[in-house]
C-alpha cells in the first residue's frame, strides 16, 4: 500500500508542476531543473553531514533504511538520529541556497526584465531542500522505526508502532 501512496504522491507533484496545460511541455518541467542548485544542495549537506558523522555511519544509516536490515534498537536510534541530522541540514542548506540566490538577484536590478527568474532560481534551492528533508529523508526515518518497531521515544518501551498495511 504504501508503493501505492507514493506513486501518487509523486503524480500529484508532477501534475502541480504541468498545471492546467494542454499536454505535457518539456520547458515547463525545466523550469524547475537547476543543476546548480541541485549540487548546492547535496553536496553542502553531504560536506556537513560528513562533519558530524562519518560516510560509513551515513551509508548505514541508509542501507538499513532501504534494505530493512534488523539492526539492534541502538543502531536504529543511530541510524535515526544520523538522518535526522541530515534532514536538518538538508532544510538549512536550503535557506542558504535561497539567501544566495537573493544576495545574487538583488546584486543585478539594472534589468528588471531579469528580476522575476532569478527570484525562480533562487527558490529551486528551498524546494530541493524540502523534498530530500521531508520526502526522502523523513521517510527513511519512518522506513526503519516501522522495520526496526520501535518507539518514538528514545527510551525502550512496550508500546511497539502500529502495523502497517502491506
Amino acid at each position: 500500500m504504501r508503493l501505492i501512496y507514493s506513486i501518487l504522491a509523486i503524480i500529484c507533484v508532477i501534475l502541480a508542476i504541468i498545471g492546467e496545460q494542454n499536454g505535457v511541455n518539456i520547458d515547463t518541467i525545466l523550469l524547475f531543473v537547476d543543476l546548480p542548485s541541485i549540487t548546492f544542495v547535496l553536496l553542502s549537506t553531504l560536506f556537513f553531514g560528513l562533519v558530524q558523522n562519518s560516510f560509513k555511519t551515513i551509508y548505514m544509516a541508509h542501507h538499513v533504511a532501504l534494505t530493512g536490515q534488523k539492526v539492534s534498537n541502538k543502531d536504529a536510534h543511530m541510524c535515526i538520529e544520523i538522518l535526522s541530522s541530515l534532514r536538518a541540514l538538508y532544510l538549512i542548506t536550503g535557506g542558504a541556497g535561497f539567501i544566495i540566490g537573493l544576495v545574487k538577484m538583488l546584486a543585478n536590478l539594472s534589468d528588471p526584465t531579469e528580476i522575476g527568474p532569478a527570484l525562480a532560481v533562487a527558490f529551486l534551492p528551498v524546494l530541493y531542500g524540502l523534498i530530500l528533508a521531508e520526502l526522502w529523508t523523513h521517510s527513511l526515518m519512518y522506513l526503519i522505526k516501522v522495520n526496526q518497531s520501535i518507539s518514538h521515544n528514545s527510551k525502550q518501551t512496550s508500546q511497539a508502532l502500529p502495523a502497517e498495511e502491506q
